[in-house]
């Protein structure tokens, strides 16, 4: 830096378009040596990088404005997403045309501190990312709640000069709104069975232990998080030898292979809504293994008698919120498959390095799961047109999945994936650029996809270098949740009524907005058009009343949010004027209702649960 002028320019533009402090420190110890920031002779602003100009050398703003607008004027979006910081000249256009947030994806440290260092960027509401991890996830976090989706464009030049940035820029866009789309279909399907397992199952969650308890008696000590992928059969051995020198995390879907091969792991974690009592039904050694698990999970999963329970809070969940709220619970970071939430237990934990097992996110061979394990009766027989195989079991089921090819573990050829597969891999490939960058991360499943961001050993490899000190993993945890201070289940009680109120505050809301909307949808169909106005007037400031009441419930929002954008995103609405009101009105009256019935079914299920936990004491 050649002066404290630039460094106070680049530090308070790095504050401005809110660049995390992993990459701020990375960008202060960054010595550009490929870029050139200033202004031409023709007086125009100018921007070189390895010689080659990023703007044209005529009519610079005015090109760069039309850009800008042909991108965003006129068009409704929630979000707009970047591949270019250049001087920052299309990010000051686009602001000028739309109000959404800006996310602008630069990848080339170069650009970003020769150019922040030297242009103060007066910018509201845009933010600099600078990996495709953080870019995934930012995306993820806004689009969640976006009716009318994203709007994505480039910097000319740099994208002819940056080919394969522009398509690792494309691919991060595509798996964000992939796992957008999962989660919404995952979210309508099991939201009400969410809702009513966390009614059941928090007067027991509230009696047992939390990550806390175990403190930090496994900070820097090694962590294998063992998925149930065809690779497990091969480690068995290995993890024979690990035990007692590594803290073993199963998933759910791998105690069966695990345990009918004597391996007894420390953990398992379940999350599901299903029943999927079948995978411990029977299994030995339960009675050894703590069993770590969400509060919507299915209740008759934690009617098994484990050696202990451990109850974990994910991050974007009711529980979560009343958990931190009442305890200050840290809660996991967010990730809809159960592998994500054990490896961010196992973070939390402090565990260093984490070592994924087993987790193929692939069809290795012409398998999709551990031979011992429930679904490792699959086998894929044939390839029925691109990208898709046929698969059958030996009990006699058969179908089809979708797959595609992918770069295989150890760099060498592909192998076939499903959709969902990746979906996992990518999250995993997201957060090794984030906030799970601190710890040395290692693949050693020895099969199945490429994991970027992880290391890949083989687990002989990591025994021999990582796990040689004793770890009595399953005693440690034992001992702390035996010894564990019980929760003040009353200060829990008061957190989750003080939700209800809300929620009943919602309820009545929406009666009242039920009731104004059924009052000026019959004036609109006698044609009172005249007097309906002071009507919908009072209507639009109870819908907004409304609208700020439920932003206060997660809960609420978690039974009813989706269908409601659901009801928001449909397209017909009519040209006319007043039948576009009747419309908008109806639209209205429909998340009302859903309002009050989910007030009224919530109310049903916790106002029970607040009682139990205050006769619980």
């Amino acid at each position: 830096m050649r002066n404290q002028k630039e460094l106070t320019t680049l530090l308070e533009n790095l504050v401005r378009l809110q660049v995390p402090e992993t990459a701020t420190a990375a960008l202060l110890e960054h010595q550009p040596q490929h870029v050139e920031v200033g202004v031409s002779a023709s007086g125009m602003p100018y921007l070189g990088v390895r010689g080659a100009s990023v703007y044209p050398e005529k009519d610079t703003l005015k090109r760069v404005a039309m850009e800008a607008a042909s991108l965003v004027q006129g068009k409704e979006t929630d979000l707009v997403v970047f591949f270019g910081l250049g001087l920052g000249l299309h990010l000051e256009f686009l602001r000028k045309f739309t109000k959404a947030p800006i996310i602008v994806f630069e990848p080339e440290l170069d650009v970003i501190k020769g150019v922040l260092s030297k242009i103060p960027l007066q910018l509201e509401r845009v933010t600099l990312v600078t990996n495709y991890g953080h870019l995934v996830e930012m995306v993820q976090v806004i689009l969640e709640h976006a009716p009318q989706g994203m709007l994505a464009g480039a910097l000319p030049a740099w994208a002819q000069q940056h080919p394969h940035d522009l398509e690792m820029f494309k691919d991060a866009l595509q798996q964000a709104t992939r796992k957008v789309a999962l989660d919404r279909n995952t979210r309508a399907e099991y939201s009400a069975e969410w809702v009513s397992h966390m009614a059941i199952n928090l007067p027991l969650f509230a009696r047992m232990p939390d990550l806390k308890s175990l403190g930090d008696q496994f900070a820097n000590k090694p962590a294998l998080l063992v998925g149930a992928g065809p690779s497990l059969d091969g480690s068995l051995e290995y993890l024979r030898q690990a035990k007692g020198r590594a803290l073993i995390c199963a998933v759910h879907s791998s105690l069966m292979p695990l345990v009918r091969a004597g391996i007894v792991p420390d953990l398992v974690v379940i999350i599901e809504s299903q029943n999927l009592v079948h995978y411990f039904k029977g299994l030995e050694y339960l009675d050894r293994i703590t069993l770590a698990s969400s509060a919507q999970t299915n209740p008759l999963h934690l009617e098994f008698e484990f050696g202990h329970f451990l109850s974990v809070s994910m991050e974007g969940t009711a529980a979560a919120d009343w958990m931190q709220e009442a305890f200050e619970t840290k809660p996991l970071p967010a990730s809809s498959s159960v592998s994500g939430v054990s490896f961010s237990l196992l973070h939390t934990l402090g565990c260093n390095p984490l070592v994924l097992v087993g987790m193929d996110c692939a069809l290795t061979g012409n398998r999709t799961h551990a031979e011992q394990s429930v679904q490792g009766i699959l086998r894929v027989d044939e390839q029925v047109g691109e990208g898709r195989v046929a698969f059958s079991a030996n009990d006699g089921t058969f179908g089809e999945f979708n797959t595609h090819e992918v770069v295989a573990w150890g760099g060498e050829g592909t192998v076939s994936a499903r959709p969902v597969y990746t979906t996992y891999r990518h999250w995993f490939e997201g957060v090794s650029q984030t906030w799970a960058a601190d710890r040395t991360l290692i693949n050693a499943t020895e099969g199945g996809a490429r994991i970027h961001g992880f290391q890949e050993m083989s687990l002989a490899d990591v025994l021999q270098q990582y796990c040689l000190a004793e770890l009595p993993a399953e005693k440690i945890i034992h001992d702390a949740l035996d010894n564990a201070e019980p929760l003040d289940r009353n200060i829990l009680a008061q957190t989750i009524e003080k939700e209800l109120d809300y929620i009943g505050q919602a309820g009545d809301v929406a009666a009242n907005t039920d009731q104004r909307a059924e009052e000026a949808l019959g004036m609109l169909a006698a044609g009172n058009l005249e007097s309906v106005q002071p009507v919908l007037d009072e209507l639009a400031a109870l819908e907004n009343q409304l609208q700020d009441v439920t932003k206060k419930t997660r809960l609420l929002n978690t039974l009813v949010g989706h269908r409601a954008n659901e009801l928001s995103m449909d397209s017909a609405v009519p040209q006319e004027k007043v039948a576009a009101t009747i419309y908008s009105v109806s639209q209205s009256q429909k998340i009302t209702h859903l309002v009050m019935e989910g007030s009224a079914d919530l109310l049903g299920r916790f106002k029970p649960v607040v009682e139990a936990l205050r006769d619980q004491g």
